[in-house]
């Protein structure tokens, strides 16, 4: 399936950006709005895990988020932020040539502005989005890979065989998803 993770990263990387968040931001305006996205986010949960996780029941299992709202460009790795006020729920993405990452989580609103756009329809390839339960994660994607931190619950799967580096991870907190993030690359 490297070439699904190859068209994810093409599509990242092509994507028109209909607007660059950040883009004539200062240094302190950055550090603000990364310092609002990583509140409440747990360091237990920066991997890499030992032992790996488990693959997902269906492993070509992706976050879809892409929607004209939706489209970013990140160059050279730079993160681009999202945030939907109406759902209260923050986007992130952050790539590179061969790598990359998006996670999609409830927050409260930024600090200072950042694009606006309606994340209400981000879900995964089977359905899951925030707010849904525990044990429909498990029913869809197979036993995972539980860590506990923070007060928190992460359950970490592998997806995409052919390809290492790639993750999907649901962070559970009162038996509900409140973050999403998928990883791919090296």
């Amino acid at each position: 399936m490297w070439i699904r993770a190859f068209a994810a990263v093409v599509a990242l990387v092509a994507a028109c950006s209909f607007a660059v968040p950040l883009a004539n931001a200062t240094p302190d305006t950055v550090s603000g709005v990364t310092a609002w996205f990583q509140q409440g986010r747990c360091p237990a949960f920066n991997g890499p895990y030992k032992p790996e996780p488990p693959f997902a029941r269906n492993t070509n299992e992706q976050l879809d988020w892409m929607s004209p709202s939706t489209r970013v460009f990140h160059p050279s790795g730079n993160p681009s932020y999202l945030y939907d006020s109406k759902h209260g729920v923050a986007f992130r993405a952050i790539g590179g040539d061969s790598y990359g990452s998006v996670t999609i989580r409830r927050i409260g609103p930024p600090p200072s502005p950042v694009q606006a756009a309606d994340l209400g329809h981000v879900a995964t390839t089977s359905g899951i989005r925030l707010g849904t339960s525990a044990a429909t994660v498990i029913a869809k994607m197979g036993q995972p890979r539980v860590l506990d931190g923070c007060g928190l619950q992460r359950y970490a799967y592998l997806v995409d065989k052919d390809v290492g580096g790639n993750a999907l991870e649901f962070t559970i907190q009162n038996g509900t998803v409140v973050e999403i993030f998928r990883e791919w690359g090296d």
